[in-house]
Order: structure tokens, then C-alpha cells, then sequence
């Protein structure tokens, strides 16, 4: 295993365990009877969206046959794709607001996570 893999799978195991965590405090509260906060609703949707970021790095690896410097820049663009050409979320349900912000300041971990990495190996060449 070669330092991109080894990286890619302990950033997916910490986004998992991260999205664990929030999604557990919140389901302890709804035992307990207790209310939660828009802000621990946020932290587990943010933390779902990252992980789902980094299990399509690792999916690209396992199954799809991509090197992990390849799988985290191909993701990287996929990412950078999504906060750029997004249209805002101005319209709709508070709901599907809040899930759009959500999915964006995922994209935008992600990318600051990933950043170093990128760093370390060329861009993909892209289709014309």
C-alpha cells in the first residue's frame, strides 16, 4: 500500500467515524427527548457528504481500478465542478437550502483536506 492509499483510507475511516459521531449525538437526544440544534443537524449532513467524497475515492480504487493520486484528483475536480457550476440555492424549502449548504461546505472540506495531496501529483489529463 503506497502513501496516497494508505492517506486516502485514513481520511475515509475519520470522515466515517466523524459522520458516526453526529449522527449518534443526535439520535442520543432524540432518546433522551431532548431537542437538537439546526447546528448538530448540519455537523451530521456535512460530515455524511464528506464521507460520501471520500468513499468515492476509495470506490474508484477498489473497484474501479484508479490509482488513489488518480481517484483523489478525478474527485477533486468532481468537487471543485460542484461548488462552481451549483446553482444557488435562493428558492425552495429551508430544508433543501440547508442540505445544498451542506453539500458545498463538504465539497469545500474536502478540497482543503485533499489540498496537500493534490499538491503532490500532476492534474489529470481531461477530456476535450
Amino acid at each position: 500500500m503506497g502513501y496516497f492509499e494508505f492517506r486516502a483510507i485514513d481520511h475515509h475511516i475519520k470522515a466515517c467515524i466523524e459522520w458516526t459521531n453526529a449522527v449518534a449525538r443526535l439520535t442520543y437526544l432524540a432518546d433522551q427527548g431532548q431537542d437538537f440544534t439546526a447546528e448538530e443537524i448540519s455537523r451530521a449532513a456535512v460530515a455524511q457528504y464528506v464521507c460520501g467524497w471520500w468513499q468515492s475515492v476509495m470506490d474508484q480504487i477498489n473497484t474501479g481500478g484508479a490509482t488513489p493520486a488518480y481517484a483523489i484528483t478525478r474527485s477533486r475536480v468532481r468537487a471543485e465542478r460542484q461548488l462552481i457550476g451549483q446553482e444557488p440555492a435562493c428558492h425552495g424549502e429551508l430544508f433543501l437550502q440547508a442540505m445544498a449548504q451542506a453539500r458545498r461546505q463538504a465539497a469545500q472540506r474536502f478540497l482543503a483536506v485533499t489540498q496537500t495531496l493534490a499538491d503532490a501529483f500532476p492534474a489529470p489529463e481531461r477530456s476535450r
